[in-house]
């Protein structure tokens, strides 16, 4: 600019016209440089603004260079190849100073000195009229630093500030320095860049190029909304120019549709920063992947979702407390039913919420809750709108905020008030059904009083007559076989239903030992013999089986079973018919099997044939019984540790089975029986000369112990009908042995009985209960009080007798 200057001042010193022209060329060189200043100090917010802003500076200054070399050429008409040499300069001079880089200034003033730079061009150098080479010019607008700036005007690299001024050249140790810096920053897996306030970028990092998929240099000095698919939100746009303009840190989530990132969810926090050199300002933006906290923090909130709602939908009142026992939840059914809603309740402690008694009762139940121990415990709520009180069963339990980290207890709460009313009306059947089975025990134990008292007279007697049967005629012996046998029948029944009351009561109990087998079923063919003749049914002796084989069992359990189903076999049976009996062992259990003859039982009949009082339509014949027996059979068979069952079809018998275990054990030895008869007895007595006393109320029981006790001849008989009378015959006679009854007026036997130990008197006297009470438990009471024997009516002649001399025996 200022070279036309030169050559011009000097056309023009010599010419008249000098003042005027160099006043308006100095006038236009000043507008000139002004508006070169003040384009200067104006940037816009991108390259392309400022190359805009500077085209008119452009025209300007080439318009002057125009200017300067037509005013030489008209003061200098004989040296016009050198005006318009600096016509030439101060254009190309002035587009190059434009580019505010001097070093292209000085790159094209080479070019006119300097050979071309494309040594490869076999073209000469041409030489115009005023001689400049042409090629030297061309060569210079191809010089790789020439293109460089060019390139940089257009917009594809960074333009260099106005105030540019070269660098300092940097230290060993802070270049090492800088390239640890980037080092790091390229490694780091955040997404980095570096924006300035023009939000042209400045700088970026390797996770920020396989993210976008853009190159660095592609992306540096663009600004941050021109690169092609970058995929930048409003969000992140409104966040960038906040932080720019405030100097505030900014944080904002959301989804990143760039191509290596496409669908993820970022984290991108903007960092403000002012550069300590030219202090302009700019961002650090730092994006993180936080898609997978993300998916989980959405399955965390779904989580609590589901939670909550299921503590909302839950049959029953749900809370929860914080260590502090204040209420951080509460359900709608929990608020609902103590008249407030679930706001109220958040946020309150448990003492501002019950009353003082329930805080001091809760609080330690709590607190052993926040220490992981399961807690139950009942409460009652009042009703719903008014109603009745609800009664529930509460569960704390230890559990732990999400967020926090911190305990907390759970309460949940079960409306139990149903359970409690089942539970009541079960208290209630309960009772009821002890009351009932007290009922029936007393019932039986009534029934079999009253049906044992004239029984006791019946088999009493007519065991009597049996003892003096010879004196009488065959059709009256006839006759009380009759009498002892109905007499018998019904005893056994009243028997059976009284085991099977024990049984059902679990107080039945059985002495297990070594049975040998054979000898029970030689007992039981022997009692069942006149059964089997007046049924013309033939009870077969047992063949191949082994006489020695033992059970583990009680021998009068057992020999009541087979008694029973021998007798079974027997009555339904046919005339002539045939019964087996056989047994075996198989392995820990020996089996023994009754096989008879008769009509058999169908399958449905085999089904219910063990039930009580079942007699399969039989109860319409002729064949007595009551449908106990088998029932009952069953039952001993379980308490012995055996089974029962049957095989059977229509028209071939039936063949019962017993299984009970097999022993090996020794039998003990039998004392041997001293009395065999009545006259060993008697003689016994007589020896003896003892005197017995017998309290009894029934004058028609006395009169048969008498009878019965008159067969021992030595022994003298005193009766008392009065419990007092009887315990003054006991004080003044001093008996050698005292007979009892229990059912007795004013006072009971036992009562009697601890009359008589009471007394030092009667103490040591021997006591034997006599009586029509056969329940169970009136028998252990009797044992276990002391008495020496207890007998049942009615009374067998020959186990009275007995009784008696193992009383009087001396010991």
């Amino acid at each position: 600019m200022l070279l036309p200057w030169a050559v011009l001042i000097a056309a023009l010193a010599q010419q008249p016209l000098a003042a005027p022209i160099l006043v308006s060329m100095g006038s236009l060189t000043v507008l000139t440089l002004s508006f070169w200043g003040f384009i200067a100090h104006l940037r816009g917010e991108s390259p392309q603004q400022d190359a805009a802003r500077l085209t008119p500076l452009r025209w300007a200054i080439g318009l002057h260079g125009v200017a300067a070399g037509c005013f030489a050429a008209l003061a200098l008409e004989p040296l016009l190849p050198i005006a318009l040499t600096a016509l030439c300069l101060s254009a190309g001079l002035g587009w190059a100073l434009l580019s505010f880089d001097i070093r292209a200034a000085l790159v094209l003033l080479a070019g006119l000195v300097l050979p071309p730079a494309d040594a490869a061009d076999p073209r000469p150098p041409d030489v115009d009229a005023a001689g400049l080479p042409g090629g030297r010019l061309a060569a210079a607008a191809r010089h790789p630093l020439w293109r460089r700036r060019q390139a940089a005007r257009r917009g594809r690299l960074p333009l260099a500030p106005l105030t540019h001024r070269p660098p300092l050249p940097l230290s060993t140790a802070e270049q090492d320095a800088l390239k640890t810096y980037e080092f790091v920053l390229n490694n780091i897996s955040d997404i980095v860049s570096v924006v300035d306030q023009h939000q042209t970028i400045r700088a970026v990092n390797d996770a920020w190029c396989r993210a976008t998929g853009i190159s660095r240099e592609a992306a540096l000095g663009r600004h941050n909304n021109d690169l092609p698919g970058f995929g930048v939100s409003a969000a992140r746009v409104e966040a960038l120019r906040a932080c720019l303009e405030d100097g505030k840190q900014r944080t904002i989530r959301g989804t990143f549709n760039a191509p290596g990132v496409m669908g993820r969810v970022l984290d991108t926090t903007f960092h403000p920063y002012v550069d300590p050199v030219t202090g302009t300002r700019g961002a650090v933006r730092v994006s993180r992947d936080v898609t997978e906290h993300e998916v989980a923090l959405k399955a965390l909130l779904a989580s609590q979702t589901e939670q909550r709602l299921l503590l909302e939908v839950f049959p029953g009142f749900c809370a929860c407390l914080d260590a502090q026992l204040r209420y951080t939840f509460v359900n709608e059914r929990l608020a609902r039913a103590s008249g407030r809603s679930p706001e109220q309740w958040i946020g309150r402690t448990v003492a501002e919420m019950v009353s003082p008694e329930k805080h001091a009762y809760l609080q330690p139940l709590v607190k052993r809750a926040l220490q992981g121990e399961w807690v139950r415990y009942e409460s009652p709520l009042p009703g719903l709108n008014g109603g009745p009180q609800i009664d529930t069963l509460i569960t704390l339990a230890r559990g732990t905020d999400p967020h926090t980290g911190e305990p907390r207890c759970y309460a949940f709460g079960t409306d139990v008030s149903a359970l409690k009313q089942a539970q009541a009306a079960l208290v209630l059947a309960k009772d009821e059904a002890e009351r009932a089975n007290r009922a029936k025990s007393q019932f039986l134990s009534s029934m079999s009083h009253e049906l044992r008292t004239p029984m006791n007279s019946v088999l009493g007697f007519g065991q009597l007559l049996e003892a003096d049967a010879h004196a009488l005629s065959a059709t009256h012996r006839l006759y009380l076989r009759e009498i002892l046998r109905g007499g018998r029948h019904l005893l056994a029944l009243i028997n059976d239903l009284l085991d099977l009351a024990r049984i059902e009561n679990d107080r039945l109990a059985v002495s297990l030992e070594p049975v040998v087998v054979a000898e029970v079923v030689d007992e039981c063919r022997f009692l069942i013999q006149p059964l089997s003749e007046r049924h013309h049914v033939q009870v077969v002796p047992p063949t191949g089986s082994a006489p020695d084989e033992m059970v583990l069992a009680d021998r009068t359990r057992l020999r009541q079973v087979l008694l029973n189903l021998l007798s079974n076999a027997i009555k339904y049976n046919h005339k002539g018919g045939t019964v087996q009996i056989r047994w075996a062992r198989s392995g820990e259990l020996l089996r023994l099997e009754i096989q008879d003859s008769g009509p058999g039982l169908s399958a449905d009949e085999q089904v219910k044939l063990f039930q009580a009082f079942e007699r399969l339509g039989a109860q319409h014949g002729a064949i007595e019984g009551a449908g106990i027996g088998l029932a009952l059979s069953q039952r001993l068979l379980a308490l012995m540790g055996g089974h029962i069952g049957v095989n059977s079809s229509v028209g071939k018998g039936c063949l019962f089975w017993v299984t009970l275990p097999h022993t090996s054990l020794q039998m003990p030895t039998a004392l041997p029986q001293q009395m065999h008869s009545p006259d060993d007895m008697a003689l016994a007595a007589a020896a003896m000369d003892r005197t017995v006393l017998y309290i009894e109320d029934n004058p028609v029981n006395t009169l048969l112990m008498e009878a019965m006790l008159a067969r021992l001849p030595g022994l003298k008989v005193l009766t008392a009908a009065m419990p007092q009378d009887g315990l003054a015959l006991a004080r003044q006679h001093k008996p050698d042995l005292i007979l009892l009854d229990i059912q007795l007026p004013e006072m009971d036997g036992f009562e009697v009985f601890r009359h008589l130990q009471a007394a030092d008197s009667t103490r040591d006297i021997p006591v034997i209960a006599v009586s029509a009470s056969a329940m169970t438990q009136d028998i252990e009471r009797g044992r276990r009080i002391g008495f020496a024997d207890y007998l049942t009516k009615p009374v067998d002649s020959q186990q009275l007798l007995h009784a008696v001399m193992r009383s009087l025996a001396p010991h």
